[in-house]
């Protein structure tokens, strides 16, 4: 298969994906309305930015494919206002990790879960932002960003679609 052919393949997949989680975003919206539990609104409204977010890599993505590369202009100012963001990521994940040594979220199923995920999206920002100051932001980076967040997040949905079926 033809290099462009594959570029156009994998263009037209990550299209797909935008569009399927702005049906997402749109459904979290509907349900939120619906919802009066504030718990539960909260973690739904953690999905939908998620969702967001998801939209915004696969975006992304798109740019790395068609060769619409970061130019490096920004690269001293991400540096400098992106250096304090770097050090609250990292007191975030030690905060995560304490909070999971804690028994009173070790023992509760969706503390745990709700922490661990927390924990894991710093990690990941963490990753991304040392991407961006470093200047190896390149297709190849990306990519293997994206897929070890890609990853992460099936074994999530994973996790919780065995919960699912436990409840039933």
């Amino acid at each position: 298969m033809a290099i462009e052919t594959r570029r156009a393949e994998a263009i037209e997949l990550l299209k797909s994906q935008i569009e399927t989680e702005r049906q997402l975003i749109k459904l979290y919206s509907d349900t939120q309305e619906l919802i009066v539990d504030d718990q539960v609104r909260r973690l739904l409204h953690s999905l939908q930015l998620d969702s967001i977010k998801h939209a915004e890599m696969c975006v992304t993505a798109i740019e790395v494919l068609e060769e619409k590369k970061p130019d490096g202009e920004d690269r001293l100012e991400l540096e400098v206002g992106l250096k304090r963001h770097m050090e609250l990521e990292v007191e975030a994940f030690k905060r995560a990790e304490l909070l999971l040594r804690n028994p009173m979220v070790s023992e509760n199923e969706g503390l745990r879960r709700i922490i661990s995920a927390w924990r894991d999206d710093e990690i990941a920002h963490h990753r991304h932002l040392k991407d961006l100051t470093s200047g190896s932001f390149t297709r190849r980076r990306l990519m293997d960003s994206y897929s070890s967040y890609r990853a992460e997040a099936l074994r999530k949905l994973g996790d919780e679609l065995r919960d699912l079926i436990k409840r039933k």
